[in-house]
C-alpha cells in the first residue's frame, strides 16, 4: 500500500492505493502482484470529559473500490466511573456497505449496542460483566453467514 494521512484537531483525511493478490507468471518464472484498489475518506476521533467519566466519538466516511467496506461508520461510547465500579455503553454502526460479486444485491447495515460493567473487588481482583449486542440483533456481515446476537461474558481478573 502507498498512502498518506493528514489531520488536525481530531479530523483526519486519508488516501491510500493498495496493490493486492499474488499470481505466478510462467513467462517470467516468478510470482507477481495482481489487483488494486483505492481508499480515501475522512475520520473524526475525539473524547470529551463528562462528570465521572468520558464520552468518545469516532465517525468516518470512506470512499473505496473495495466491497463490504462501510461508506459511513461510527462508534459512540459513554464511560463513567463511580467508586470501584466502571460502566460503559457503546453504540457501533456501519452503513452503506457495497456488496462484492458473490454477495447478492445489498448488505445489511450493522448496528450494535454493548454494555460493560467492571467492579474492582480488591487492588488485585476485578469482576467484569460484558453484554455484546444488548438488543440481540442478528445480522449478516457476509451473505449467508449469520453474526451478531447477544453474547454475555463474566470475567474474573487477577492482577
Amino acid at each position: 500500500a502507498f498512502g498518506w494521512e493528514v489531520g488536525y484537531l481530531g479530523v483526519t483525511y486519508f488516501n491510500y492505493r493498495f496493490q493486492e493478490g499474488i499470481d505466478y507468471d510462467f513467462s517470467l518464472s516468478q510470482y507477481v502482484n495482481t489487483g488494486a484498489y483505492d481508499s480515501r475518506g475522512l475520520r473524526y476521533m475525539d473524547q470529551y470529559q463528562v462528570p465521572w467519566g468520558s464520552f468518545s466519538v469516532v465517525a468516518g466516511y470512506t470512499d473505496t473500490d473495495q466491497p463490504r467496506v462501510p461508506k459511513y461508520k461510527g462508534r459512540f461510547s459513554y464511560f463513567i466511573s463511580v467508586a470501584e465500579t466502571q460502566y460503559e455503553l457503546v453504540y457501533t454502526a456501519q452503513f452503506d456497505r457495497q456488496p462484492g460479486p458473490y454477495d447478492g444485491e445489498f448488505l445489511e447495515d450493522v448496528k450494535t449496542v454493548d454494555f460493560v460493567v467492571t467492579r474492582d473487588i480488591s487492588s488485585r481482583l476485578a469482576v467484569n460483566l460484558t453484554v455484546q449486542d444488548l438488543f440481540n440483533k442478528e445480522i449478516e456481515i457476509l451473505p449467508g453467514y449469520g453474526a451478531g446476537g447477544r453474547n454475555v461474558f463474566l470475567t474474573l481478573t487477577y492482577r
